[in-house]
């Protein structure tokens, strides 16, 4: 299995990608967290043409406070379908509790007031078919770059590149980079990130190239939740929001009902994400 890259990456990285596809992970790091841009790719900005099969590609955008979205920018109703998007029929019942339109880049990230797109709503460049799971995890990584360009003197390089294998509908997941500059223009590299998030949802298995899913059933045993002891909420394994976490914030893993005993833990807003009907 080969996926499609838009550049040339370690082996190393594609090793690890392609083995835990099918695993629980729902996200890892590449390059040791840094970001792959080349100088030449500092200044561009922008989203792909579609491919022969009409999948999005790679989106660039440079964030700064003066592209971020505000009360003046109410998004629009989305109307378009990405590809893998399910239909409103009965068969399609299970995939439309699953699947969201996922931007590349974020709406809260970036409007621009020249851009006439903006104004249609989201176009096919800009979205693609993702989960509701994978969607919330690549939003908490959005809302790290608005912090940081909520200062005007700050400003972040952001690309996010969708990874489809072969002619599948669904994408396999997403890379997202992001390269974190201050006020004097110097990279803080505490900051800056590059992960590649899967296209996955918790109990559910993903047919990439049709769409379609298929619901698993829950295990009568109980789940372990991580703890987050500074916050006192409970997470799934694999959460985005415990991904920097000391080791020493985490305790050991609790059943649910030790955890709902104890009357003092709340869930993560991230993880604590059922399939509901």
């Amino acid at each position: 299995m080969k996926l499609k890259w838009g550049y040339e990456i370690s082996n190393e990285d594609r090793k690890r990608i392609e083995k835990d596809l099918f695993t629980d992970k729902v996200y890892i790091k590449l390059n040791e967290n840094e970001p792959y841009f080349a100088d030449n790719e500092k200044i561009l900005e922008g989203f792909s043409d579609l491919d022969d099969l009409y999948r999005c590609g790679v989106a660039f955008a440079y964030i700064s406070k003066k592209t971020l979205s505000n009360n003046k920018n109410k998004r629009t109703s989305l109307k378009c379908k990405p590809t893998g998007f399910p239909t409103k029929n009965e068969e399609s019942k299970n995939e439309r509790l699953v699947f969201q339109r996922c931007h590349l880049i974020g709406h809260q990230l970036f409007v621009k007031k020249n851009d006439k797109d903006n104004n249609k709503g989201a176009n096919l460049k800009r979205i693609f078919t993702g989960t509701r799971f994978m969607n919330n995890v690549m939003f908490y990584y959005e809302k790290k770059i608005a912090k940081h360009v909520d200062n005007p003197e700050n400003h972040v390089l952001y690309r996010v590149t969708p990874y489809f294998e072969g002619d599948n509908k669904l994408v396999y997941g997403v890379q997202m980079e992001a390269m974190f500059f201050n006020r004097i223009g110097k990279e803080d590299k505490n900051s800056s990130f590059n992960i590649f998030v899967y296209n996955k949802q918790p109990c559910v298995k993903i047919n990439y190239e049709t769409g379609k899913v298929l619901l698993e059933k829950m295990s009568n045993e109980e789940p372990n939740y991580v703890i987050d002891k500074k916050k006192n909420k409970y997470h799934i394994k694999g959460c985005a929001s415990i991904w920097d976490f000391d080791q020493d914030r985490t305790s050991d893993s609790l059943k649910k009902s030790e955890v709902l005993k104890e009357g003092i833990y709340h869930p993560c807003g991230i993880c604590d994400l059922g399939i509901k009907e």
